[in-house]
């Protein structure tokens, strides 16, 4: 009789696949742009990957970050530094 391996508890995915999950949704990256509208729905966006793919709340800052280039890319890392 063949043994079915235990379904791992959710939330416990190692943290590469997490990544991999993220990326395969193929998220947009902010730009800085300085449109409200645009930054809100890229917020959003990333809020319904986040969701869908359950990722914990303390990945998310730094998930999220490495989705924003040119001057707001930079400026986020001086805040960052910061704290």
């Amino acid at each position: 009789m063949k043994r079915i391996p235990p379904i791992p508890p959710k939330g416990l995915s190692k943290p590469d696949d997490l990544v991999n999950r993220v990326v395969r949704r193929n998220p947009k990256v902010y730009a800085a742009k300085y449109d409200l509208v645009e930054l809100e729905e890229w917020i959003q966006g990333k809020e319904k990957i986040f969701d869908v793919i359950e990722v914990p709340k303390e990945k998310k800052e730094n998930i999220g970050a490495f989705y924003l280039t040119g001057e707001v890319g930079i400026w986020w890392s001086s805040v960052r530094n910061k704290r």
